[in-house]
């Protein structure tokens, strides 16, 4: 319900729906001197991707076998520690003993990789047709890359353990064409010798439409691809629309106060330890869209399985810090952040997207798309440093101190690691050699572009937000002069509650503290109105307290979005706001009420 359901001929001399126009009014003026991210709830990128059919399964009549035989399910322990590993071997003597699968497209750049092991045969070739120009070798006993056809783009192999090598090979195809894997008696050659069961070992086939591999996803009859929300980055002076990265609805304005990332290095490029794992950079497509995102894996051995940054130094003693990575499962459905020094930890249980446990530590998690989540955990420091330990557990019952056996292949993925001074987390800031800080968002209106709509006598202001975190007061808007005088709308305080502050002159002579808590978890609507010795609050269709003997602040000059601004500005929302409205009349509690249900 609307004011003009009521009063049909009465519209707002300001109307500033954020969420459903992504842009601001021309009268607002607005500043921020840093980049900052934000999601605009349209852009995806490509995540996972695995064209081929049946990529672990080889005998499968998706795949053609051309003079080759293959025995499913060998024996030999596969790169993932299981039994699936196929063997296959040259059936006769000739040329191109192959087993293909048609599936790649003209012109377009492809990755393809294969898991392979020598099983009698050393050289083994990767590629598209059978043609010597378009496949390259690939030594499986030496983990030396051979010769690579004139047409082939690049070419790569990677020791995964075990006698097992990943071989990449990317290229573009000028006509439709199929993706081939074989064995040959020499490097260069398409010539193999049948000798028994000699061949090779093979597991995990790929194929993406990209320049490099990422991690490897298994197909059985449906070829897959994800998609990501991508993590955007708006430029200094440019307000940020944000959106929920999972839904894709639009929230509203961002207003942020100003952060800095103490934690360099925080897409894992170089600086991080392993402990009882190993880290490998560069392996899965992140929240940005990019292929940044790290592997953190679980040795098999029994220890505690993480990886951790340089330790941040300078900090304050007794001062609360908030920890945040993004992670995704990728094997174990347990990653935890843990501060080094203290002990104090967060768990996160990365299927359910919930907060598994915590010690002396507060925990949050954010689903934002292709089960990747962002996981923050807020705690004390006993003194100056902190070190961000940042790995497995393979279940909820454990602690980031217990030691495990790991399996040598599974872990999580995490990017994108942040500390920040205060109680709760603020949008990601990126980092490379040193600390970054992102700049506070200000949005006002001055002048005619403030006088034009506010009335003197008395009016109604109705705004609807998103909060996250109860820590301080967060303000929606502040109507204001200085110190002396101004009207305040604070969306929540330190209490959970709505507040709506009245100071004329050196007096705060309305100071109405609300009865109900602000949601954490969806959308605001709250209202005031207010007028010399008429003054009231609402939250989400709740009366929370009125005022019927003080004056309504006089020579108030600016407004104030998403803060405060008594003499300097504070109070930063830390949200989204959808939408701000003002009646240049003091309306009934009636229609408050009926505004904000």
């Amino acid at each position: 319900m609307s004011i003009q359901s009521n009063f049909p001929n009465l519209q707002p001399s300001l109307l500033l729906d954020f969420a459903n126009t992504k842009q601001l009014d021309n009268r607002v003026t607005f500043t921020r001197s840093t980049p900052a991210v934000y999601y605009d709830g349209k852009t995806t990128a490509m995540a996972e991707q695995n064209l081929i059919l049946q990529s672990q399964t080889f005998d499968n009549a998706s795949w053609t076998k051309g003079n080759v035989t293959v025995t499913a399910d060998s024996a030999t322990t596969a790169p993932d520690g299981s039994t699936t590993a196929d063997l296959f071997y040259p059936s006769s003597t000739g040329t191109w003993r192959i087993i293909y699968q048609a599936r790649p497209k003209a012109n377009i750049q492809y990755t393809i990789t294969v898991y392979a092991k020598a099983s009698g045969f050393s050289n083994f070739f990767v590629g598209f047709d059978n043609q010597t120009t378009t496949v390259a070798w690939f030594n499986l006993s030496t983990g030396v890359k051979g010769t690579k056809g004139s047409s082939i783009t690049s070419s790569d192999m990677t020791s995964v353990g075990n006698g097992w090598y990943r071989c990449q090979v990317v290229f573009t195809h000028p006509s439709d064409s199929f993706a081939l894997f074989g064995v040959s008696d020499a490097d260069n050659s398409s010539t193999a010798t049948a000798s028994g069961t000699n061949g090779a070992l093979i597991w995990g086939a790929q194929l993406e439409q990209r320049s490099t591999a990422t991690a490897y996803t298994a197909t059985t009859s449906q070829a897959i691809t994800n998609y990501i929300p991508v993590l955007l980055t708006a430029a200094s002076g440019v307000a940020r629309f944000d959106n929920n990265p999972t839904t894709g609805e639009s929230l509203g304005l961002l207003i942020e106060e100003s952060r800095t990332n103490l934690q360099v290095q925080s897409q894992y490029a170089s600086g991080w330890t392993a402990e009882g794992g190993a880290l490998t950079a560069n392996t899965v497509i992140a929240p940005d869209g990019t292929l940044t995102g790290a592997l953190v894996v679980a040795n098999a051995t029994t220890s505690v399985h993480k990886g951790y940054p340089a330790t941040v130094g300078g900090l304050t003693t007794a001062t609360t810090y908030t920890a945040t990575v993004f992670m995704k499962a990728a094997g174990y459905n347990y990653g935890f952040i843990r501060d080094g020094f203290t002990g104090n930890y967060v768990i996160f249980d990365l299927s359910a997207g919930t907060v598994s446990s915590s010690s002396s530590a507060t925990g949050a998690i954010t689903s934002v798309g292709n089960s990747w989540y962002r996981c923050s955990a807020s705690m004390l420091t006993s003194g100056t440093n902190f070190r961000m330990d940042t790995g497995i557990c393979s279940t909820n019952a454990q602690t980031p101190s217990t030691s495990w056996l790991g399996n040598g292949f599974s872990g999580i993925f995490i990017w994108g690691a942040q500390l920040e001074a205060g109680a709760f987390a603020t949008s990601y800031i990126p980092t490379v050699a040193s600390q970054v800080t992102r700049a506070a968002d200000a949005a006002s209106m001055t002048g005619t572009n403030f006088s034009t709509w506010y009335s003197i006598n008395g009016g109604s202001l109705y705004g609807s937000y998103r909060i996250a975190f109860t820590s301080g007061t967060r303000y929606v808007l502040s109507i204001d002069q200085n110190i002396q005088n101004y009207v305040e709308l604070a969306g929540n305080s330190t209490t959970n509650r709505a507040l709506l502050f009245n100071r004329s002159g050196n007096t705060l002579d309305v100071n109405i503290t609300g009865t109900s808590a602000v949601s954490l978890t969806s959308l605001n609507q709250v209202a005031i109105a207010v007028a010399n010795n008429d003054f009231a609050l609402y939250l989400n269709g709740t009366s929370q307290g009125t005022d019927t003997s003080a004056t309504l602040a006089q020579t108030l000059v600016s407004l104030e979005i998403g803060r405060y601004n008594e003499g300097s500005p504070g109070g930063y929302l830390n949200g989204t706001i959808a939408k701000i409205a003002y009646y240049p009349i003091r309306v009934s509690n009636t229609n408050l009420q009926a505004l904000t249900s």
